[in-house]
């Protein structure tokens, strides 16, 4: 079915567009402009329909940005435009588009236009369409790349008031005053740490109203950890069905292997900080995936790779984009000036092995990981997990069978409760 992008923030306009090609294309509409040129860099549409009067850039000014474009220049544009606007689209065909329609105009007048366009050497195949020659394919990965680049530098950085709740708890000299007069100078902060902290997963005897009672209950290193969680639960906020995840399944999944890390953790003997640290670990293992996903075809279905010949989706994204989730994970945690674990984590919890100086406790990261999957964290959609990752599992973590059925059951234990947890 060929794929149609339309670019409108009118709502009476996009349902009109909906309405009369639904049954016929594949019609992804945007409302703004920065998303269209990220999935254009995915896959190039065979028809792009432009609302004239939308909000964010003059017609004239967005056909040029796009034409100037190696990757735009061959999508044929239709323009919905006003009367009042001819001579702009004078202009606009002089730029290369291709039609356009006045408004008010029948769905069956654009549907026609759109047959015109739409020819056997222009459909649109596979995975995503390029230029057919070599030289133009190149040219569009490294726009591509370029753009992904561009995006990882977009992804909000990491909350301030979180920072300086770190520094403090680093502070031997501070005390529980200190890091309540911090958190409370965001009071949304306040509340989810308050909620999280009263979670059954902390199994309280009385309920927490206080940050300094939640300091003083649980320690600094928790509360910390909370505060990571807390303050980062909205960037994760992302669906990615490519993912073979839920609505909203990325921030209850990395959720979900922060507890699993800091459980297995603890099960061999890890201390408070370590165990704290590596909480955070498998919160931001995947954290990746919130850039890449933007670039990756929601038809592309990345979870089943090794079931199409590719031996994991870290492969696949490669493919598909010139990037994984790993390598992008670790440029956001040098840019948030995280520690050298938790950059590692991101980075290797597919290839533990090569984590250097910080093998075992990546190899913890990646045992969550696979724990999750096993029990859905998240999942909506069957999940592979590379049978040989537990190879490297099972050797460096000194694990026999036994072992590793009694960690699952106390994982699972305390994930039973990730939906209270997780839904803040």
């Amino acid at each position: 079915m060929a794929r149609i992008y339309f670019l409108s923030d009118d709502s009476a306009e996009i349902d009109k567009v909906l309405a009369g090609l639904e049954l016929k294309y594949n019609v992804e509409v945007f409302k703004q402009l920065n998303e269209l040129i990220a999935e254009i860099a995915k896959q190039i549409p065979d028809v792009l329909i432009l609302d004239h009067q939308f909000k964010q850039i003059n017609i004239i000014q967005l056909v040029e940005k796009l034409k100037e474009k190696e990757i735009f220049k061959n999508i044929p544009i239709i323009i919905l435009t006003t009367p009042e606007s001819r001579n702009e689209i004078v202009n606009c065909i002089k730029l290369g588009v291709k039609d356009f329609l006045i408004k008010p105009y029948l769905t069956s007048i654009l549907l026609q236009k759109i047959k015109s366009l739409i020819t056997p050497e222009t459909l649109t195949t596979g995975v995503a369409r390029t230029a057919q020659s070599g030289t133009l394919n190149v040219v569009a990965e490294e726009k591509r790349k370029k753009l992904i680049l561009a995006e990882l530098e977009n992804l909000p950085a990491f909350p301030l008031i979180v920072q300086k709740v770190i520094q403090i708890a680093s502070d031997r000299h501070s005390s529980a005053s200190d890091f309540e007069n911090v958190v409370n100078k965001d009071q949304t902060l306040t509340a989810k740490m308050l909620k999280m902290a009263n979670s059954p997963f902390y199994n309280l005897q009385r309920e927490i109203v206080l940050i300094r009672d939640a300091v003083v209950t649980l320690g600094y290193n928790t509360v910390k950890s909370i505060a990571f969680a807390a303050g980062t639960g909205e960037i994760f906020q992302k669906n990615l069905p490519q993912y073979g995840l839920a609505p909203g399944g990325l921030w209850k999944h990395s959720l979900g292997c922060a507890i699993a890390a800091r459980t297995i953790a603890k099960e061999f003997n890890y201390d408070d900080d370590m165990s704290e640290e590596l909480f955070v670990c498998g919160l931001l293992h995947d954290i990746g995936k919130l850039v890449l996903g933007k670039f990756i075809s929601r038809d592309d279905q990345v979870y089943l790779a090794p079931e199409t010949g590719i031996n994991n989706i870290c492969q696949l994204e490669k493919k598909l984009t010139g990037f994984d989730h790993s390598e992008l994970g670790e440029k956001i945690a040098e840019n948030w000036k995280l520690p050298d674990v938790i950059k590692q984590a991101a980075k290797y919890h597919h290839i533990p092995d090569e984590a250097s100086g910080h093998s075992r406790d990546v190899t913890i990261v990646t045992f969550a990981n696979y724990i999750c999957n096993y029990l859905k964290i998240g999942y909506s959609k069957k999940n592979n997990f590379e049978a040989k990752l537990m190879d490297s599992v099972r050797r460096n973590l000194d694990l026999n069978d036994e072992l590793i059925k009694k960690i699952i059951e106390k994982v699972s234990e305390n994930l039973q409760e990730i939906d209270k947890i997780a839904g803040y």
